[in-house]
């Protein structure tokens, strides 16, 4: 690899010598000398992306620029001396309730505060231990009739927003002599914190959670940050097939559930810190806490940094309160024509995806088991007949969801990516495919090609942190997953070539297949100028000012919900003003009212 990349292999001393020889005596002043050089002469050059114009334009940025460039620059002032002030939360709580399950060699607890805590003490790696914290009920908790900004949490400003006593670099230095990390998720059923430390700084990894719950920064410079990064990703996700498929298709395969949707960039123009801290700062102060904690470590060890940081809290409620209808999801409706989506990048790149609605996970574990091995033979079948015989597709590939969450929610797909005259094809190979798998069972070779390597998938995956983990997550929330623990392999390995036949004479229906297709911009029609313009509703909430202005708005409500209606009517409001002789009543200085407005194609 060196030699063809024309470089040699150094050694960390050798790379010290050889800066040592280079740098020689430099000097702070031949480097200042040396930059100002590099800069003299040349620009400024100023860039700024923005979704929505600049009031003033080039003119107004120059302006700007002018006036910053004006001021002093002060001598920076002399750093004071750093202190974690995340280490004490109060008086140690106290375990309340404790027991071991034998056979998985776990131990649950509970605080006198209501937080609970799972335990797996293990040697599979010696220096690891993993760290997951749920906290409230995540998308359950979320409204079904608007979109909401968790997905700027989820892309890291709650992270990077670091704590309202110490901002994230400064975090970093003063903990730089200890190993811990720090993830951040909005699950179906929670909110979840992650982290992976050693057995030595498990203390720390649990303040530093602790903190991020109880106490996080929400700082509006890493909110714009966060939020000036979405923009050139949806460029991105728009210049491929897949990049629209991952943007789309869990929010089409949840029947336009805006829980799942992705934000366009109205969303994101409009986007606002405040509206994010609403959607997480209840869960954070008042959920159900649950914590999973897996490694080389002892149960008591374990019980004593959790009763430092989360059982000191004040109280937490067993279990959150869910809204009523959060837990109702639906497939959308079988289609004969698939739904049409475009993407912005290479001609010769489609993607054709087919559906059907499956089983949940929780109702009936063989079952979930059983569609599990039918859609590895269909993967299978796939590839070898799109991919390796015919030589059409780029990628094939099979996805199986049963829901552990929503009661009867669950899918399998299949899809392929390949050039666009090949949909024809695509659909009447899987045509194929389904009506043989209903037709006739699968061999016993066939069956045990797709069976083994699962058995040997989970079987190689006990021996490590990281699914023990997983697999304990929201146990105690939900007893019935520590039963999934115990059957998966048996019930994989009980698998027959009847039930296979079974479920695909039960699932893989043509009333119920769902379609969609993912084709070249230049292949979408033209638009008609004749077509009646689709349009959607917003009801929106905003304060009022004497001059009859309208500020601090948010979305109470948008139809259709998910695709930027909401947005879109938030980019009206500045320039409207209240009718006083018009204008609905005031609610503590607040109005509320619908705006009809041409809605986002979500298509184009």
């Amino acid at each position: 690899m060196a030699t063809d990349e024309d470089g040699v292999f150094t050694s960390p001393a050798e790379n010290l010598a050889l800066f040592k020889s280079s740098m020689g005596d430099l000097s702070a002043d031949e480097v200042s000398r040396a930059l100002r050089d590099a800069f003299d002469g040349a620009g400024p050059l100023v860039f700024i992306s923005s979704p929505i114009g600049i009031e003033g334009g080039e003119a107004a940025i120059k302006s700007a620029f002018a006036q910053i460039e004006a001021e002093p620059i002060a001598a920076p002032a002399a750093e004071a001396k750093l202190a974690w002030p995340y280490a004490s939360f109060g008086p140690p709580g106290h375990v309340v309730e404790r027991k071991r399950v034998e056979d998985l060699d776990a131990t649950l607890a509970r605080f006198a505060n209501g937080v609970r805590l799972t335990v797996k003490p293990t040697t599979f790696s010696a220096d690891q231990v993993l760290v997951n914290v749920q906290v409230g009920d995540g998308l359950l908790s979320l409204p079904k009739n608007r979109s909401t900004l968790r997905w700027a949490a989820d892309s890291g400003a709650l992270l990077l927003g670091g704590l309202k006593k110490i901002d994230v670099e400064d975090t970093e230095k003063v903990l730089s002599d200890k190993i811990y990390s720090l993830g951040f998720g909005t699950r179906e059923d929670t909110m979840s914190f992650s982290g992976a430390t050693r057995p030595e700084d498990l203390d720390t990894q649990m303040q530093v959670l602790a903190a991020y719950v109880t106490d996080p920064g929400f700082r509006p410079e890493a909110f714009e940050h966060v939020r000036s990064l979405a923009d050139p990703l949806i460029n991105d996700q728009d210049s491929s097939p897949g990049g629209v498929m991952q943007r789309q298709l869990s929010f089409l395969l949840h029947d336009g559930d805006p829980r799942w949707a992705m934000p366009t960039r109205l969303d994101v123009a409009v986007a606002k810190l405040d509206d994010m801290r609403a959607v997480v700062a209840p869960a954070l102060a008042k959920g159900a806490i649950e914590i999973t904690v897996v490694g080389n470590v002892s149960v008591d060890r374990v019980i004593a940094a959790v009763a430092a940081t989360f059982g000191a809290l004040p109280d937490r409620p067993a279990a959150d309160t869910i809204p009523e209808g959060a837990r109702e999801v639906h497939f959308p409706a079988g289609v004969q024509e698939p739904v049409r989506r475009y993407h912005k990048g290479r001609d010769d790149q489609a993607i054709f995806l087919i559906a059907w609605p499956s089983a949940d996970m929780l109702g009936d574990f063989q079952t979930s088991r059983d569609l599990r091995i039918l859609e590895k033979i269909i993967n299978t079948r796939l590839f070898e007949q799109f991919r390796i015989a015919d030589g059409v597709a780029y990628e094939t590939d099979t996805a199986l969801e049963t829901s552990q969450i929503f009661p009867g929610y669950g899918y399998i797909y299949a899809f392929a990516e390949a050039p666009p005259a090949k949909q024809a094809l695509f659909y009447a190979l899987i045509a194929k495919i389904t009506a043989d798998l209903k037709a006739h069972p699968v061999s016993a070779e066939e069956l045990e090609r797709a069976k083994q390597p699962r058995v040997e998938l989970f079987t190689k995956a006990r021996q490590t942190n990281s699914y023990w983990l997983t697999a304990l997550t929201g146990a105690q929330a939900d007893p019935r997953r520590l039963e999934v623990l115990r059957t998966t392999i048996p019930a994989l390995e009980h698998v027959t070539a009847a039930d296979v036949q079974r479920l695909a004479r039960t699932y893989l229906t043509d009333e119920h297949a769902w379609k969609m297709t993912i084709e070249p911009q230049g292949l979408a029609p033209k638009p008609d100028p004749a077509a009646p313009k689709a349009t959607g509703t917003a009801v929106i909430n905003c304060a009022r000012a004497s001059d009859n202005r309208l500020g601090d708005c948010h979305v109470v409500q948008e139809t259709p919900p998910g695709i930027g209606v909401g947005a879109q009517a938030l980019m009206m409001v500045p320039n409207l003003t209240v009718d006083p002789a018009k204008a609905p009543p005031s609610m503590g200085g607040r109005i509320q009212f619908t705006l009809r407005v041409r809605a986002p194609d979500p298509g184009a």
